[in-house]
């Protein structure tokens, strides 16, 4: 089973890796979601300040929705190294999998390893296109997609924080530990106020 899996997740990141170079314009997502409200709503870090559908470069439909997920693109409210509110981005991927192991569905935040510092290197747009180039060497590839795959294929939930400053207007607070913590934790928060997910507000993490 464990060979299929990963045989699945590479058939999964090839095709999305091929489709890249030749996805229609229509894929590109607006810039407006990454724009936040004037005034982030008052409230605890990890609440969610708006959602949309977020339709991955590689989607089969499936009874028991898209294959191999469906995924969310987030904003929600968290906090910067010195403790001033900020508004964060990020992708909740519900998999189409059941989840087949003890207890409830298990929910895996992904702090993805170093991009970049530019706004294309959002990991939220590299699951929409698969790779962003802007020329003439700037080339980003969503090599995360792999074990995130496995992971979905296993029926386990993910979501995955673009970080502050990464799609959001302001600096990318890069390899910042604390910044970075914060954002990763809180996007937690944001997927579990998802409505009709499969994860339960107080299920395993």
């Amino acid at each position: 089973m464990k060979s299929r899996a990963w045989w699945a997740a590479g058939v999964s990141v090839a095709a999305l890796v091929m489709g890249a170079v030749t996805a229609p314009a229509a894929m590109a997502e607006p810039a407006d979601f990454y724009t936040p409200p004037s005034e982030l709503p008052a409230g605890a870090n990890g609440d969610l300040i708006k959602s949309e559908p977020s339709p991955l470069l590689l989607s089969v439909p499936g009874s028991n929705g898209a294959w191999p997920a469906t995924a969310t693109k987030i904003m929600y409210r968290s906090e910067d190294a010195k403790g001033a509110p900020v508004a964060v981005t990020g992708t909740y991927l519900e998999p189409s999998n059941p989840w087949t192991g003890q207890g409830a569905r298990p929910l895996v935040a992904a702090a993805v390893g170093t991009h970049g510092q530019g706004d294309q290197c959002a990991p939220s747009k590299l699951f929409n296109t698969g790779i962003e180039y802007q020329f003439p060497t700037d080339v980003m590839v969503g090599y995360e997609s792999i074990w995130v795959n496995t992971l979905l294929l296993n029926g386990i939930a993910v979501v995955v924080t673009d970080y502050e400053g990464l799609g959001t207007p302001g600096d990318h607070t890069y390899v910042n530990r604390e910044a970075e913590a914060h954002a990763v934790l809180d996007s937690v928060r944001a997927a579990q106020q998802l409505p009709n997910t499969g994860i339960p507000a107080d299920g395993p993490v």
